[in-house]
């Protein structure tokens, strides 16, 4: 704190405030201009959100196969017998299905027990002598022709255990009941596995000291499909495109799958992508159209100490409007989706049009947004030629003409979020809204730039205030020296 005037009896710290207002001015203008740049970047990183979501979410999503499907499954009979699904390129009509016998997992467990209550952590040579294990010679043992290496001065029956059903060549689990002290190995797979249906073991270890020799084989299910009978290694399987999954034998007559169209489920994803499409180009095209307040610039320090809270509010909600107003970036993502929607998709010989569809763009004013005109033409198109609507959202086609819908705003939104990212530093695949920017983009440059020219010039105020207040003290001083003086004169006149 300076003391100062007190034998002017000016208010000097009042006086240099004054004084530096004028020097201050430039600042306030950069920090302003840093402060806008700042939430303009920041509308930038909401809307890069949204576009990130939209794209490797939202359409990732409505591009796969099972949300355009084009069939669905349905079970008459036992249906607890087994599921089923149909896949893309399930063939429409019926499936009977009789299930006689579930694959099962070979297994092998151990005849008789090692002591009961052996401890699992202890290694298998401490075991060994204290005679709840039997010795054994190998250094490895073989599972289904995998070999495991062993060490019983290092090894435990718990790292023993991992080993195995870690070791993908072996194809099993292990389990070791610790109350009975048997092992079981059971094989990952079903069916009738090696030939025999066994699980193949060797090493002195499993089949002497943990007395594995109780097996329990494998075997493929027995199913019989439109009254063929045939075998299945797997109790999941693929007939005719429809995926079957067996849960239980069949009991009374035989399940059938019926497969047919799901116009239902087909039309439910193009609304649902109407809409998500709808809601973000309305975001984009609010942005680009928001007003612009220009003369509500970003409140400085002095002018905050001045207002109410509220008032501050107020006054930053209209200082942040617009700040994306015109922006050249948002408008050509807009134009891009628009154009994506608008141009036709080339299939075979035919330009298939977004209007064969049913579905139409809107009234110009309403800024490029869908709507599903004719559900029952699209219907129609879904239940008479489904591969040419697939075509039309999710073809990867060989030239841009041929792409589909999904496909083209993929690729245009990945341009958008590119130049956002070169421009803005927001990152072109992430929809986080707190990840740091990258302060070597265009506008991260310029904002160092502008921090630079706050500081330097900040440096200036403060020697330039430092000046003022040298310069008034001098005069204190200088007064307090002829106050001395004429104190001393008159002393001297009223002694004589």
């Amino acid at each position: 704190m300076r003391i100062t005037g007190m034998s002017s009896g000016l208010d000097i710290d009042t006086i240099v405030k004054q004084l530096m207002k004028g020097h201050q001015m430039p600042i306030d203008r950069l920090s302003q201009k840093k402060q806008v740049m700042e939430w303009q970047r920041d509308d930038y990183r909401q809307l890069n959100s949204k576009i990130v979501d939209f794209r490797n979410n939202k359409l990732f999503n409505y591009s796969l196969s099972s949300s355009l499907s084009a069939t669905k499954t349905t079970l008459s009979g036992d249906t607890n017998a087994f599921t089923a699904k149909s896949l893309t390129n399930a063939v429409e009509g019926s499936l009977t299905v009789k299930v006689n016998d579930l694959a099962k997992a070979a297994s092998v467990t151990s005849t008789a027990g090692i002591a009961p209550n052996a401890s699992t952590q202890v290694t298998l040579a401490t075991l060994i002598a204290d005679g709840k294990l039997a010795d054994f010679s190998d250094s490895t043992i073989t599972i289904n022709g995998s070999a495991i290496a062993v060490d019983k001065n290092t090894d435990t029956i718990s790292s023993l255990i991992s080993k195995i059903n870690k070791d993908t060549g072996a194809k099993a689990n292990a389990f070791f009941d610790q109350t009975t002290g048997k092992l079981s190995i059971t094989s990952k797979e079903t069916g009738n596995i090696n030939g025999t249906g066994n699980i193949a073991l060797a090493g002195d270890l499993l089949t002497g000291a943990f007395n594995m020799n109780t097996f329990s084989a494998g075997a493929d299910a027995q199913v019989e499909i439109n009254g063929v009978a045939t075998t299945r290694s797997s109790n999941t399987f693929t007939v005719n495109g429809v995926e079957i999954t067996l849960k239980a034998k069949t009991v009374g007559d035989p399940t059938v799958i019926t497969v047919s169209k799901d116009t239902d489920k087909f039309v439910d994803t193009i609304k649902s992508f109407i809409k998500d499409y709808n809601e973000l180009i309305d975001t984009m095209n609010n942005k680009i159209k928001e007003e612009r307040y220009k003369d509500y610039l970003p409140l400085t320090a002095d002018q905050k100490s001045e207002m109410k809270e509220n008032e501050i509010k107020l006054w930053e909600e209209k200082a942040k409007s617009g700040l994306l107003r015109n922006e050249s970036l948002v408008q050509k993502g807009i134009t891009d989706l628009r154009t994506d929607v608008t141009k036709p998709v080339k299939i075979g010989a035919d330009d298939v049009t977004l209007g064969e569809l049913g579905l139409v763009t809107g009234k110009y004013y309403e800024g490029g947004k869908l709507t599903l005109k004719d559900e029952a033409k699209l219907r129609q198109m879904i239940e008479t030629d489904p591969d040419k609507v697939m075509s039309f959202f999710t073809g990867k086609g060989a030239t841009h003409d041929e792409t589909g819908l999904f496909e083209r705003m993929k690729d245009n939104l990945q341009e958008t979020l590119n130049a956002f990212a070169s421009k803005v530093g927001t990152s072109a695949y992430s929809s986080s809204t707190t990840q740091p920017y990258n302060t070597e983009s265009m506008m991260g440059r310029e904002i160092k730039k502008l921090l630079t020219q706050i500081s330097e010039k900040s440096s200036k105020l403060t020697t330039l205030e430092n000046n003022y207040y040298k310069k008034f003290n001098a005069m204190e001083q200088a007064m307090n020296k002829y106050q001395a003086q004429s104190a001393s004169l008159m002393n001297s006149f009223g002694g004589q």
